[in-house]
C-alpha cells in the first residue's frame, strides 16, 4: 500500500525548485511510512535512517517522475558518501605510525624468558625513556591483546608478582 506523506518545508522547497513545475511537490509517495513514523517519535529506532537512504529515496522519486537530472545528482552524493567513508583510502596518523615502530621495538628489546617491568622497557627504549605509565601500559596491552600486532610471533604474557606487573615473552 502506498500512503502520501506530506514533505518537510526544506525538501519541498527542493523539490519545486528541481522537479518539473507538472508535479506535485506537497507530497511525497513512498512505501516507508514506518521511517516517517519513527522521525515523529510514533515507531521505537531499531533502525537509523542514513543520508545514503534518503538518497535512494530520491532516486527512486526522481526514476517515477522521469527526471534523470535528479537522480544523477543523488547518486553523486551517494559516490561522495561512499568515498567519504571508505577507511581503505586514510592513512595511518603520526601517533599510530609512531606507536607501531615503538611496538616492534618493544620486541626487538624482549627476551623470551626473562621478565621486564614498564620502566624497564620504557628505559631500554630510545625515545621511550621516561614516558609515562599509561603510555607503556597501552603499547604492552595492544601487543598482549592483539597477537596481529606481534611481529614475532611469541606471545607476551603478563605476570603479576605481588603488586608489581612483569611482562615477558614467552
Amino acid at each position: 500500500m502506498r500512503v502520501q506523506i506530506p514533505l518537510p518545508p526544506p525538501l519541498k522547497k527542493f523539490f519545486k525548485k528541481v522537479l518539473t513545475s507538472e508535479t506535485r511537490c506537497d507530497t511525497i509517495t513512498s512505501s516507508r511510512v514506518t521511517a516517517f513514523n519513527r522521525q515523529k517519535g510514533l515507531i521505537s529506532m531499531t533502525t537509523r535512517i542514513t543520508n545514503k537512504d534518503r538518497f535512494n529515496e530520491v532516486i527512486e522519486l526522481a526514476n517515477s517522475v522521469g527526471n534523470t537530472a535528479l537522480a544523477g545528482w543523488a547518486q553523486e552524493r551517494i559516490d561522495q558518501l561512499e568515498k567519504r567513508n571508505s577507511s581503505t583510502e586514510r592513512k595511518p596518523s603520526k601517533e599510530k605510525v609512531a606507536n607501531d615502530g615503538f611496538r616492534s621495538a618493544i620486541l626487538d628489546v624482549m627476551v623470551p624468558g626473562e621478565r621486564y617491568s614498564l620502566t624497564d622497557l620504557a628505559d631500554k627504549i630510545p625515545g621511550l625513556e621516561g614516558s609515562s605509565s599509561q603510555r607503556m601500559v597501552g603499547l604492552i596491552r595492544s601487543l598482549v591483546n592483539n597477537p596481529e600486532k606481534n611481529i614475532t610471533g611469541q606471545p607476551i604474557n603478563k605476570v603479576m608478582d605481588g603488586r608489581k606487573t612483569f611482562y615477558e615473552l614467552a
